[in-house]
């Protein structure tokens, strides 16, 4: 609340008026308010998982968010740019997440001899989806930026 306060207190208008003015809002990128929500509801997905079930149980779960940025990436690249899933994940890329498969099932299995909380569980995985989608769309937005820098650089240059 005290982030939200103190941008909207560095956006107020210049004049007299004690109210924030609506730039914010107007310079707002969609994008970017997608990358935002992302980030909170994962958050909120990590702390309600926190209270179902155990914060390592959690924190084993949330080691599963590489291997779904490296799902997601590859979706969008086929869904998107139309490319083929293998420019995205390598032998390399898959042979990590095969190691971090095995890690993570050896220390859910050592660590809850029981049946974990389903619903930790389930917050936990939520979590790491929400995180994993933010972290695609950065990227892609960061790409973007890039080819159109690129693009004015060479349209300048010409």
């Amino acid at each position: 609340i005290l982030s939200i306060i103190a941008t909207l207190r560095r956006y107020r208008s210049g004049g007299s008026s004690s109210a924030p003015s609506l730039q914010i809002f107007r310079n707002l990128n969609v994008i970017d308010f997608a990358i935002g929500l992302l980030h909170f509801v994962g958050a909120l997905c990590t702390n309600i998982g926190f209270g179902y079930g155990s914060a390592s149980l959690v924190n084993i779960v949330k080691l599963l968010e590489p291997i779904e940025t490296l799902i997601l990436t590859a979706v969008m690249h086929v869904t998107i740019s139309g490319g083929n899933v293998g420019d995205v994940i390598t032998f390399q890329k898959s042979i990590s997440t095969m190691i971090i498969l095995g890690g993570t099932s050896m220390l859910l299995l050592k660590k809850n001899a029981g049946r974990p909380d389903p619903t930790s569980v389930m917050f936990a995985l939520g979590s790491g989806f929400c995180m994993a989608a933010r972290n695609v769309l950065k990227k892609s937005k960061k790409q973007r930026a890039a080819a159109a820098v690129k693009a004015v650089a060479t349209a300048v240059s010409a």
